[in-house]
């Protein structure tokens, strides 16, 4: 469920491709993605081509002028040398598009839940969890260091998107976050676990809407509440490491990739601006 959905908040953070050419395609992708999981009757299809088309007409008058403003923020901040304190608001900024969202859908995604019968509901839950499976499998191959190594290529290729090539010194500081924060693995798919045992119980629960409704915002909206008190306490502060090591990169800009960094900030606000319209 939260793969597709994120499919359309994923909007927020593209790259790679054309921000305008996914989300014309949000309203063929999302059912393509869902269509992964679980075999939809025409009335079902019916009635999420439905949902989806007012979630885009939500998104687009409500929440993309949101997403300009945030990028003329960070536009603003980036003109200057960016404390960690900055990037950690506009971390909980980032996750206040999402959680927006959430809330948003929760009510039409009740009756679309709802209209699944048991056989759709196993079968949907059958197809997460060998996801899920497939996860745990190539974490468990995985050693500590080939991990860290991981991370360290992602990031690496994340940051050159924005700012271009990475001079060694940026190469190092995303290293050393990498090796020295708090190993959250174990946690993490122990949080999983939990997650989607509720998210299970609350699927075969559907009937009571109520109930079905409190649950979805907890799992959508407020997941923190699933996670162990440890497991948060590292992840602050591992959040708190990045932020510090995110300063520290864009405090090492070359003026070359302060100007790349610009224009794609300008191509995403100027992306949004142009989605934005009536």
């Amino acid at each position: 469920m939260r793969r597709w959905i994120g499919v359309l908040l994923g909007v927020f953070i593209l790259s790679a491709c054309s921000t305008r050419f996914v989300y014309n395609w949000l309203d063929w992708l999302i059912p393509w993605e869902l269509d992964d999981y679980v075999s939809l009757s025409r009335a079902q299809e019916r009635q999420l081509d439905e949902m989806i088309e007012q979630a885009l007409a939500w998104h687009k008058a409500n929440e993309l002028p949101r997403y300009v403003q945030h990028i003329e923020a960070l536009q603003s901040d980036v003109a200057e040398p960016l404390q960690a304190a900055q990037i950690q608001g506009h971390f909980d900024r980032s996750n206040g598009h999402w959680d927006r969202l959430f809330e948003h859908l929760i009510p039409a995604l009740i009756p679309f839940i709802q209209s699944f019968s048991d056989a759709q509901i196993d079968e949907a839950l059958a197809n997460m969890a060998k996801d899920e499976a497939e996860l745990r499998e190539e974490y468990a191959e995985l050693t500590l260091e080939q991990r860290i190594a991981k991370s360290n290529k992602s990031m690496e290729q994340s940051i050159r998107k924005k700012i271009g090539r990475l001079s060694k010194q940026q190469k190092a500081i995303i290293h050393d976050y990498n090796h020295n924060r708090h190993s959250t693995l174990a946690l993490w798919l122990s949080y999983r676990d939990v997650w989607f045992e509720r998210f299970s119980l609350a699927l075969y629960q559907r009937s009571d809407g109520a109930a079905l409704e409190r649950e979805l915002r907890l799992l959508m909206v407020e997941p923190d509440q699933l996670k162990s008190a440890q497991y948060l306490t590292l992840i602050e502060q591992n959040r708190r490491q990045l932020s510090q090591g995110f300063a520290a990169i864009h405090q090492s800009m070359s003026s070359k990739q302060q100007r790349r960094l610009n224009k794609e900030l300008g191509k995403l606000r100027a992306d949004f601006i142009y989605l934005a319209q009536p």
